[in-house]
Formats: structure tokens, sequence, C-alpha cells
């Protein structure tokens, strides 16, 4: 496998980007080249003479191509334009399935697609790129493509532009939509795939329960309207700046044990929020804040996950939210993964990856892909140590924010932990109260019987106490109580 990256800013310069790939095709002969688009210009007319270019200069090329709110090379956030990530296979058989869901549901999209995969043998992994903003039901064509064999890895991303507009593109050479997917398949012996997730966002606040939620749609956080706890703990409000003050404080749960985090992206009259992706009824969420420190110490594990992979090519899929996050400082969470090997990738609208059986679908999330054909060298790249680095600004104000947040929570956490061990303990002997005792053997007679097994009790009495009292006094017969606890 061999991979070339390309940062253009005009289609005058494509074909000249594109002749190193000529001619390597012309001299090896590969049996698979595929073209990732990240494009990021504001005219969304001219993809298709970006497109032809393309086509013109390596017409055996598959294309697949996503609008992108932020294009990702060599491992750095680029100035805004195109990024083009050409891989050429040797080994590895690709193949490209298009889907207009405004001409089919996406249930229907996710059953052809998973059909696609069942009769394209020794696929091992699907990449999808999707049309998200516009009204396309995620849940239900992840839901079908999940039937797939649970060996094949998926992950992937959904489009974006910078300007914020739902106006979001997937492309292949052929087609395009507003509202659809794009999905690659490989397969073959000899290819191999490493996918993972940083995340770093950390949880603030106590958990609540969602009570009442359609789809994406979250209406109310413990018997309350869902944008309250924003005004009441973050004094946001339901104006024009919305999105932009709530971006980076998501909400955070966690579902067979990977946390995952929904972004609020617009507030009804009502209160109810409308989440990046779904969620469920009597799911326990909190709000999360991003934490610098603790992202890029998930990033720096990540990579190290990726760097003994032996990757020849690594993309990254990264939400807007993160983005929006880091601002000057974007690059801290890119570098990385250039240390390996050449790094393209672009900021998104809701990230995609199979965990445990299952396709999750994230917020606030990196996806980063390992790719390579045949065995790993045994020589992986050097580690990367982690360096300190200054920062300055409002992302310096931020670090200490957070660790005031965190040693803030500590001493809460100690206080209310003093406070219950009190509450559940009686002040003279230090034994537990009665509250305390009854609440124990409900549960250990629970216990006992779900593992069918008997229980057993002892109850200790001191004989005739009130004689203490009334001959030695009541300092006395507490001296007793204590003597005898």
């Amino acid at each position: 496998m061999k991979q070339f990256l390309f940062e253009v800013h005009l289609l005058s310069q494509l074909s000249d980007s594109l002749s190193a790939v000529r001619t390597c095709c012309d001299e090896t002969a590969p049996g698979a080249v595929l073209v990732h688009v990240f494009y990021g210009e504001t005219d969304l007319n001219q993809i298709p003479a970006a497109v032809e270019v393309i086509r013109d200069m390596l017409p055996e090329a598959l294309i697949a191509g996503v609008t992108s709110s932020g294009e990702v090379a060599y491992g750095h956030l680029t100035d805004q334009g195109i990024v083009l990530a050409i891989s050429v296979f040797y080994q590895t058989e690709v193949r490209i399935c298009f889907y207009d869901c405004r001409k089919m549901t996406e249930k229907a999209a996710g059953e052809k697609l998973c059909d696609a995969v069942r009769k394209n043998p020794g696929t091992v992994a699907v990449e999808l790129l999707l049309a998200l903003k516009d009204g396309f039901d995620s849940a239900s064509f992840l839901e079908q493509l999940n039937q797939c064999d649970q060996s094949i890895q998926i992950f992937g991303a959904g489009a974006d532009v910078h300007s914020g507009t739902v106006d979001t593109r997937v492309f292949t050479d052929t087609d395009s939509a507003a509202s659809g997917a794009v999905a690659i398949l490989y397969a073959g012996d000899d290819f191999h795939v490493c996918t993972e997730y940083a995340l770093g966002w950390k949880r603030l606040g106590s958990n609540m329960t969602v009570t009442k939620a359609r789809k994406n749609i979250l209406y109310e956080l413990d018997g309350k309207p869902a944008f309250s706890i924003y005004e009441k703990y973050l004094q946001i409000r339901n104006d024009e700046n919305f999105f932009n003050n709530i971006l980076e404080f998501p909400l955070i749960s966690n579902i067979n044990g990977y946390d995952l985090t929904r972004v609020p992206i617009a507030c009804g009259e009502d209160g109810s929020l409308v989440l990046g992706a779904n969620v469920h009824e009597g799911a326990s969420v909190s709000l999360a804040y991003g934490d610098p420190t603790a992202i890029i110490a998930d990033v720096l594990q990540k990579q190290e996950t990726l760097r003994q992979f032996e990757p020849e090519a690594v993309f990254l899929y990264s939400c807007i939210t993160r983005k929006s996050f880091w601002n000057y400082y974007v690059n801290k969470e890119l570098e990385p993964f250039e240390h390996i090997v050449p790094t393209a990738g672009f900021y998104t609208y809701g990230e995609f990856i199979r965990k445990g059986g299952m396709i999750l679908s994230h917020n606030a999330t990196m996806v980063a892909t390992g790719m390579r054909e045949g065995p790993g060298a045994g020589h992986p790249a050097p580690e990367v140590q982690p360096e300190e680095e200054t920062v300055h600004g409002q992302m310096s104000m931020l670090l200490r924010l957070v660790n005031f947040i965190q040693a803030t929570t500590k001493d809460l956490e100690e206080a209310n932990g003093q406070l219950a061990e009190m509450a559940d303990r009686d002040g003279l002997t230090k034994l537990y109260n009665r509250r305390k005792i009854e609440k124990m053997i409900r549960e250990n007679i629970q216990k006992a019987y779900g593992e069918h097994r008997p229980v057993s009790g002892m109850l200790l009495d001191i004989d005739h106490f009130k004689r203490v009292n009334d001959r030695y006094g009541h300092e006395t017969g507490d001296t007793v109580l204590e003597e005898v606890a």
C-alpha cells in the first residue's frame, strides 16, 4: 500500500498534484486506487469539476468524497480548501456503494449495504461517509448495518461544512447526495485495519435520567425540560449564540462500557434539545467538559495503539466540537499521528466506530484508523514522548479552571463521603444505626435469595442496662455502651 496526500486550493493545481500518482500507477500496476476527497471549499457546485479532473488523471480510481468543516493533511489542520488522500493498493479489493436517501429510506439503504457486504466475500472493513445534517436517520441505517458479520470493522463520520449550514454532501465519481451514504468496502486477506476512538471529555456534576426522548430529541431530564440544566448551571440562553455557547459542554453517558457524548445543536421553545445523535429514555447522563490534559492523554494512548499496529496510512475523523475547543492549539491532537505515517482526515458532524459488536454513534470524538497491506515489519515508528508545552490565553485559563473543578470536585466527594458515613453510624458507639442495619439486612436477604443459599443474623443485647443508668448515671452508661461496642 502506498499513500499520497495533497492540499489543493485551486482546481488548476489539481492536475499537477496528481502527476506523481499517475507515474506510480503506470510503473507498479496496482490492484485498486482509492481517492478520498475532503472538500472544504465554499462553492459546492465545483465538486463535479474537481471530480472530473481526478477522473481525467486517474480513470481507474474510485472516488469517495465528503464535505468538511476542517481538512487535515500531514497531521495538521490546513487552510480551507481540498485535501486528497490517495491510497494505492496492491493486494486489496476496494468497492464503493452509494445510497441517496432522498430516493429510499435509511433502513432500506442499510439493508442494501448489509446485503452488499454479504455478497462481497472477504470484506474486512467498511468505511462510512454520511450526509446527516438534512434529516438523515442514522440510527435506522446503522441498525441494519450492524447485522453484518461482527468481525467486520466499521468506522467513519458525517459530512459537515465550514459555514455550519445543513447543506452538506457525500459524493462519488458519478453520484452526489445531500442526504445519503457513501460506503467503502475493503476486502482481502492481506488488508489489515486498526480502529480506535479518543474522547477525553469528563463528567461535570451529578447524573440525571433521560425521562422523555424521541430519537435525537431530548425533552426531559429528571422530569424537567432538558435545556433547564444548561440555563441553571451554565447560564446559557436559548438565543442566536446558543450553539456556540453550548458546543463545549456536551452530555455524556456510558453504553456497554463505552463513554458516548451528545452535543446539543438546537433548542426548542419547549426546552427540548436537538442532539447530534439519538438518546434513549432511561439512560443516565451528565454534563461534560473538555479537559485538555485528559484529551491529549487519550489521544496519545490511541496513537500508541496505532503505532504498534504499524499502519501505512492513518485517517482521522474528528468532531467539529474538538476543533472549536482547541482553537489555535488544534494541531495538538493531530500531530502525534503524523509521527507514525502521513495522516489525513477531516472535521466532522458525528463519528462512527464499531466496538464490542455495536456500531457506536459519537459526538465530540476523534476516530483514528490505521490501514496496511501485509504483516507489519516489526519496526514501529519511534515512540512519541509527551512534552510539557506552554499554552497561553484562553487555553491557559481553561487549564486552571479544569484544575479548580477537579480539586473542588475531589473535596466535595470526600466531604460527601464523610457525611454519608456520619449518616450511617450512631454518634456515640460509631456502630451502624438502625436505618443502615435494616438496609444491609434487606440487601443480604435479597442476595442470599438470588444465590439460593441461607442467610443468618445475630442480635446482641445488654441485659438490664437501665439499672446501669439508674445506679451509676447516664455518663457511665454511655461509657459502658462505648466499651461494649
